[in-house]
């Protein structure tokens, strides 16, 4: 059996260093998903994230926590983020509570194990502000632990200096995109603040070649991880990433994601990847990462490759919150076609 590799978030709060991903399971059967959750928690990889931005995310994992709780099985941690409405301005505190006290609600619990705040348009302000009613709330039992999500170097050194507890920021990071690995990951390592790294696969890029889909994409989702090719280095580059991560996984006998998985896993910094799993072969698979070392050859593999790669560009969360920028046309494109669709 697989043994898990565990990281300490906070002083007693313990979790696997991969954490299940809550995307993946919207507009599911709900009994499938049930499956799947317990397939998961099975194999002991207990923690689960979502968000208020799943449509279902928080009103699954409460149902599942339901029935851990009748079947007298041990909960599971689970993280969830908060990403308010600003285009009318700030929340209130009066409103930041009731977001909690509904989170509490649709996950049927006393308390949130982590709240990651997630404040995509940081030039608006008041952010601070509801961070810090969060670690109130902290203080009275609703959460246990408060994090940020997406937050840029800036603002994370702002609640820093401002004496606030922060637990985690989760961010993107993986072989194609190295922006939290060179200021932020200092940062968080002087604070002891753990990076939590969301698209470790850079979208399905880095588990093997396929079809360059630039032509014809198929979702935002892969039309951004597609333009973070292009911040990385290009299409050409990619794919010699990819053969040199599928050479490295041969010697191994496991897939070129397992390789990019542990990879990440040895950064300074990284406590735990969110991954996302549609069948219980996918966690046989994610799990293989807690067997493997990588060797000195191994990482001069990779080295080779990454040596030809671009500077990174800004930090964790900027090019996608330039309002200029081709992250924030295509997300506006996408929406546009979407609504007209």
């Amino acid at each position: 059996m697989t043994e898990i590799e565990n990281v300490e978030l906070a002083p007693g709060y313990v979790v696997p260093r991969i954490i299940n991903g809550g995307w993946q399971i919207q507009g599911q059967n709900p009994e499938d998903v049930k499956a799947l959750l317990g397939s998961q928690a099975d194999a002991g990889l207990i923690a689960f994230e979502t968000s208020d931005t799943y449509p279902d995310g928080e009103n699954l994992l409460g149902a599942f926590q339901a029935l851990r709780r009748r079947n007298n099985e041990a909960p599971v941690r689970v993280h969830t983020r908060y990403s308010p409405d600003v285009t009318s301005g700030p929340p209130t505190s009066m409103a930041v509570a009731k977001v909690v006290d509904d989170a509490l609600l649709r996950l049927r619990s006393e308390q949130i194990d982590l709240l990651q705040l997630q404040w995509w348009q940081l030039e608006t302000g008041g952010w601070l502000d509801v961070y810090g009613w969060l670690c109130e709330l902290q203080q009275v039992g609703k959460i246990g632990h408060v994090g940020l999500s997406n937050f840029d170097l800036s603002a994370l050194q702002t609640i820093l200096d401002a004496g606030l507890p922060v637990v985690s920021n989760q961010v993107q990071i993986s072989l194609v995109d190295h922006r939290a690995l060179v200021a932020m990951s200092d940062l968080c390592l002087k604070h002891n603040v753990s990076l939590l790294a969301y698209g470790p696969l850079c979208g399905g890029f880095l588990t093997g070649p396929k079809p360059d889909p630039a032509l014809e994409p198929d979702t935002e989702h892969h039309r951004e991880y597609r333009l973070m090719v292009e911040l990385f280095g290009g299409w050409a580059l990619l794919q010699e990433l990819v053969a040199a991560l599928t050479g490295i996984a041969e010697r191994h006998a496991v897939t070129p994601g397992v390789i990019a998985l542990r990879w990440l896993l040895d950064q300074p910094g990284v406590s735990a990847l969110l991954l996302g799993a549609s069948n219980p072969r996918n966690i046989a698979r994610n799990l293989m990462v807690f067997n493997l070392q990588l060797s000195d050859q191994d990482r001069a593999d990779i080295d080779q490759v990454l040596a030809q790669k671009k500077a990174p560009q800004g930090g964790p969360g900027e090019l996608e919150r330039d309002p200029d920028g081709a992250f924030r046309k295509l997300i506006e494109e996408t929406r546009k076609a979407q609504a007209e669709g």
